[in-house]
């Protein structure tokens, strides 16, 4: 909380956390284990937390990909959707499939034949040729951490305590605490690149099949 990074430097957090970042489209695939993400997707998550109060992947389109081999995919992609959402993430997409083991995936067929659509969306979104706009989950997720960094730093001046400084001073340079999710991506020049061919007033979420 106090520095926006986790402490641990002794890894490859660091190196992975910049490609993050830079990256124009991003995929989390995951299999699920025990109804959730692999252990070493939900550590990703929790050693990049901060992500969430900075809004780190404020309008970075983001494709989900699960595979399972029985029940677990639902509750397993909801979660995905939640973090990348509290992260600023445009969840654009989803993919699912059976898989039990390494190289045995009986579902590869007809997800080949099934997400040839979602495909096509995203190698669009690359070419600069599809736009999206954030979904509602953004707008809500975005406010919520705002008035988030306002609350917890009043509380924390009054015990007189620096714990909030860094979120509470990032928000501020930003210029965030009076804007809005889409006036934070026009103010940081990053355009959400894929918008919805079923008319005005549709969300990203509009692709979320």
């Amino acid at each position: 909380m106090k520095t926006g990074h986790c402490v641990r430097k002794d890894d490859a957090l660091a190196e992975l956390r910049e490609k993050v970042l830079g990256a124009d489209f991003l995929i989390f695939g995951t299999p699920v284990y025990e109804r959730h993400v692999s252990a070493q997707m939900k550590a990703f998550f929790d050693r990049t937390f901060m992500w969430i109060h900075l809004v780190g992947l404020l309008g970075k389109p983001v494709l989900t990909a699960i595979t399972n081999g029985s029940d677990g995919i639902r509750p397993t992609q909801k979660y995905l959707s939640g973090i990348i959402s509290m992260m600023g993430g445009i969840v654009v997409g989803h993919m699912r499939g059976i898989g039990q083991q390494p190289g045995f995936f009986p579902d590869r067929e007809r997800c080949r034949s099934a997400y040839e659509p979602l495909a096509r969306r995203v190698a669009a979104i690359l070419d600069g040729s599809l736009r999206v706009r954030p979904g509602l989950l953004n707008i809500i997720c975005f406010e919520i951490m705002k008035h988030h960094a306002q609350r917890t730093h009043r509380t924390a001046k009054r015990y007189d305590s620096s714990y909030t400084d860094f979120e509470h001073r990032y928000w501020e340079e930003k210029g965030w605490f009076g804007s809005s999710y889409r006036k934070a991506l026009k103010s940081s020049r990053i355009r959400p690149r894929i918008s919805s061919p079923h008319g005005r007033g549709s969300r990203a979420q509009a692709y979320n099949k």
